[in-house]
């Protein structure tokens, strides 16, 4: 079979996280209750009646339609060279120029330019998003619905979003570093009969 790199390359998978984000910002706090009381009830508990049912279960049902009324954002990590493209497109914006503004309002543009970049990251990061009451899906964001998404969520939801990209970016990360260690790819520096700290040889006697 012929070696072709270009195929190898195509099928690449890069590491991926989703979460589901409430549509109706009334729903959106009532969401992230159940999601954490759902991870610490005791589902399986003493059976008292027939039609009893578990703490932990009706959390998961409420969960469930909750769910209904959300979108599932799936991201993926970056590579270095896109965060390098992105961060140079919001660093050159004049919006964020630096130049002859007062201490207090750099701070303001810094903040601003950062949340900037973070759209642009969800952005390019983005795989799919699922709308959960109809199954229908869309690929990808633009830049403009990236920051329009950010504009209608609640401050903690966009957070929650850039925490699931980060998730997706660490793991990926996390694969790249284990097999940079030379004893993943078993090429150390370890040389047969020498220790990796041993010094260089001297010359001369003793």
């Amino acid at each position: 079979m012929t070696f072709k790199l270009s195929d190898i390359i195509s099928n690449i998978k890069v590491s991926t996280a989703t979460v589901d984000i409430p549509l109706d910002t009334a729903d959106a706090q009532r969401f992230v209750e159940l999601a954490e009381a759902a991870k610490t009830a005791t589902i399986v508990e003493e059976v008292r009646s027939i039609t009893d049912t578990a703490p932990g279960a009706q959390f998961m049902e409420e969960l469930e339609e909750l769910r209904k009324r959300t979108i599932t954002v799936r991201l993926r990590a970056l590579s270095s060279k896109e965060l390098s493209v992105l961060r140079r497109k919001v660093w050159s914006d004049p919006t964020f120029t630096m130049k002859n503004v007062s201490a207090e309002e750099k701070e303001v543009r810094s903040v601003e330019r950062e949340e900037r970049l973070f759209e642009y990251i969800i952005a390019q990061a983005c795989v799919e998003v699922v709308d959960n009451a109809t199954n229908e899906t869309q690929k990808g964001l633009s830049f403009d619905e990236a920051a329009e998404l950010r504009g209608a969520l609640p401050e903690f939801l966009w957070e929650k979003l850039k925490e699931t990209w980060g998730i997706a970016q660490s793991n990926g990360a996390a694969v790249s570093e284990a097999i940079s260690d030379p004893t993943f790819r078993g090429d150390g520096t370890r040389q047969t009969g020498e220790p990796v700290d041993a010094p260089a040889a001297q010359d001369g006697e003793g």
